[in-house]
């Protein structure tokens, strides 16, 4: 029988907001990953809101105040790949800006989670009124963004 290994991490997700759209993005070189919204790996002895503060800006270039973040709940989710056991604390937040949700952008992250590559974000606003698949779970709570928005999709 062969071992298992856990791996366990804190991570955030941050539904960003402009009027009645969401950003998200894709992985141009990772299609497989679907759409998402900003979020990433909290690091160790960093609090919670502050890597999403982090990861925000890392990833789509906005920078936003920790009290900007509104807490909408938490999930764990968890996934095999190979003979390890991924355990994610997801940690999920709302927070409202002001831009032009027609702009579309590239945003590169070096280095992500301690990896020896880049990865590539092709962002972009899409509406809430639509349906939204967003990969691995991570729409979990767009019904309370919708919600707190007074938005019917």
């Amino acid at each position: 029988m062969n071992a298992v290994t856990l791996r366990e991490r804190n991570k955030a997700v941050i539904y960003v907001t402009s009027g009645d759209h969401l950003l998200v993005f894709r992985e141009p070189d990772y299609p497989e990953v679907g759409v998402q919204p900003p979020g990433g790996t909290i690091s160790p002895g960093e609090s919670i809101e502050a890597g999403a503060v982090r990861e925000l800006s890392e990833e789509t270039g906005i920078a936003i105040p920790e009290q900007a973040l509104v807490r909408l709940g938490d999930h764990v989710h968890e996934y095999a790949s190979g003979d390890t056991l991924h355990r994610h604390h997801r940690y999920f937040f709302h927070c409202m800006v002001d831009e032009d949700t027609r702009r579309t952008w590239r945003r590169v992250e070096t280095n992500p989670d301690g990896a020896d590559h880049e990865i590539i974000f092709a962002l972009y606003w899409a509406s809430l009124r639509d349906r939204l698949d967003l990969s691995a779970g991570l729409g979990r709570y767009l019904p309370a963004v919708r919600e707190r928005l007074g938005i019917t999709p």
